[in-house]
């Protein structure tokens, strides 16, 4: 069965140009409670769950923070970020897990605490994509809108703007942004400042690379894709997009698209995470049985998924 979206991305995948997995010997388990829009990465031998709409959020985002170790069978809180994000992203830089939205916080484990990298205000806060190469982190799209494509150094704490690619314009949000093979991929998207529309990015070409400071036109993605309803994955420098289009992976190397197997649940904003056993989806808002604990895995070699959801929450 085809699904309606996945990512944000924190997507939340978004922000990763072929990260390495957590542990071998971690295996995520369920929340305990509803959650989407939120982030899960990994942090040494653990996984760290930020953001989202949670329990009570107010219709904003939350800065609720959990922990998932070795052989836990819950997460565990751990102290909020300082400012609530949904819909937003988040990577890994040199061992530090970062939230990205509106501004960017590092955590920092030892002392259990958020640091504010860049001040709230520097960057969208919600419906952009993401992607890091090193210490460079790239923002496209999303609200508060923006138009261009705005450069990170997450070391130097500093933000440019850079060209966007062709056709872009203010507004335009929910694109998939991937580091795929050492270079910057723009895939999909949608157009409009309105953050529910529903008008896809096809005049123009839907897929981009970017080449020195300009852009070249790769092999278009087999179907209008957004990440909207999607999850976003890179793992042997390979694109994995699975969504309500169905799923693709795009091989770099050959510039080709093939299909893949789909989601076995309709669900909306889940978080994502690679570990050893394949890619994760912790969460989301399902959309058949809308309190249910989603936890799906799908193996890469085999191209199959896997639900591993339990009883739904009440």
């Amino acid at each position: 069965m085809r699904v309606i979206w996945l990512l944000w991305m924190c997507l939340a995948l978004g922000c990763r140009g072929g990260a390495e997995p957590a542990s071998q010997n971690l295996r995520p388990v369920q929340l305990d409670h509803k959650r989407h829009g939120h982030c899960v990465e990994p942090l040494g031998d653990g996984l760290l769950l930020f953001g989202g709409f949670g329990k009570a959020t107010g219709g904003r985002g939350t800065n609720e923070t959990f922990w998932l170790g070795p052989g836990d069978a819950h997460w565990q809180q751990r102290s909020n970020m300082n400012q609530g994000r949904a819909f937003a992203s988040s990577l890994v830089f040199n061992g530090s897990v970062y939230a990205v939205g509106g501004g960017i916080e590092r955590y920092d484990a030892d002392e259990d605490r958020w640091v504010t990298v860049l001040a709230p205000g520097s960057l969208p806060r919600t419906h952009f994509a993401a992607a890091a190469s090193g210490s460079t982190l790239f923002v496209l799209g999303g609200f508060p809108v923006q138009s261009h494509l705005l450069i990170v150094d997450l070391e130097a704490g500093t933000v440019e703007q850079a060209e966007a690619p062709p056709g872009y314009g203010p507004g335009d949000h929910f694109h998939f942004l991937a580091v795929v093979d050492g270079r910057l991929h723009v895939v999909g998207g949608l157009t409009g400042d309105d953050p529910d529309s529903k008008k896809p990015l096809e005049e123009h070409g839907n897929h981009w690379v970017r080449e020195g400071e300009g852009w070249q036109p790769r092999a278009e993605a087999p179907a209008f894709v957004y990440a909207k309803f999607a999850v976003e994955a890179v793992y042997d420098d390979t694109l994995y997009l699975f969504g309500d289009f169905g799923a693709f992976a795009y091989d770099a190397s050959r510039d080709a698209w093939s299909e893949r197997g789909d989601l076995p649940r309709m669900v909306c904003m889940p978080g994502a995470v690679l570990c050893e056993e394949g890619l994760w989806v912790v969460g989301g808002l399902a959309v058949e049985v809308p309190r249910a604990r989603l936890l799906m895995r799908y193996d890469f070699d085999r191209d199959v998924w896997i639900d591993e959801s339990r009883e739904p929450v009440r």
